[in-house]
């Protein structure tokens, strides 16, 4: 199965690999990783510290540039980085590039994220743009709130 993780990041210290999505439940082999991520530190500590896959450094918003298709495509906390029109965009190429599933990790509204670019010295992690479970729904994808933040699957 081949697996697209559009900002793949990083664990910042003190995060388990539990907190991980490609830890936690891609790190088998059988599961072809592809990674995109725009910050260098994190593709560089992507392929130091595994799980094993292909790790680029990449804008998500070119994501039309990164040929193939894969099975599984998943954003997890990442459409919230750019603002509203270009995560759509964003979004749409997400479902071009899948082959059976998409799933999108989001705050609910607007978070504030100026305190980890400070402490992660990383100037993409601030947030410019809100998203709420009713627009994914609205989509056709099964969604599932989770205190302040939602999961949204749709197979395609």
């Amino acid at each position: 199965m081949t697996v697209l993780d559009v900002g793949c990041g990083k664990l910042w210290e003190g995060n388990s690999k539990s907190e991980d999505i490609l830890f936690s439940l891609f790190a088998d082999l059988r599961y072809k990783i592809t990674g995109i991520d725009i910050f260098e530190e994190c593709i560089s500590w992507r392929k130091e510290n595994g799980p094993p896959g292909v790790y680029l450094t990449m804008d998500a918003k070119k994501l039309r540039d990164l040929s193939g298709k894969f099975d599984l495509v998943i954003a997890h906390h990442i459409l919230e980085h750019m603002n509203k029109e270009e995560s759509q965009n964003l979004l749409e190429e997400m479902e071009r590039k899948a082959l059976k599933q998409v799933i999108i990790g989001a705050p609910i509204g607007f978070t504030n994220t100026e305190y980890a670019v400070t402490s992660h010295r990383n100037p993409y992690e601030r947030h410019f743009c809100a998203w709420f479970p009713e627009e994914f729904e609205r989509r056709g994808y099964q969604v599932y709130k989770i205190k302040n933040v939602f999961l949204a699957f749709k197979n395609v």
